[in-house]
């Protein structure tokens, strides 16, 4: 029996198909997610948390793929899709 960490994510990391399936999204999408259509949107409405994109983009991802955050935003997408297969581990873009 698989018993769930709790982390609030029980489901999420109980069903590895849904994890493999999101990693791969993300990697295949990588420069959809990378550009955000939304997000011009977001800032717009809710511009005092965020003077730019890149700040507002920064924030959506993991510690450990903000590490590697400079110019290339499909870089981190992927940082983020190969994080989200680890056990124990989401990524925040999902």
């Amino acid at each position: 029996m698989n018993r769930c960490s709790p982390n609030g994510d029980c489901l999420y990391n109980a069903v590895s198909i849904l994890r493999l399936l999101t990693s791969v999204e993300l990697f295949e999408n990588s420069e959809y997610y990378a550009i955000l259509p939304r997000m011009e949107e977001v800032l717009s409405s809710n511009g005092e948390q965020f003077q730019n994109q890149n700040n507002a983009f920064s924030a959506l991802l993991s510690d450990e793929s903000s590490k590697c955050f400079k110019d290339d935003r499909a870089e981190c997408i992927n940082k983020e899709a190969a994080l989200n297969l680890r056990d124990s581990n989401w990524s925040s873009m999902a």
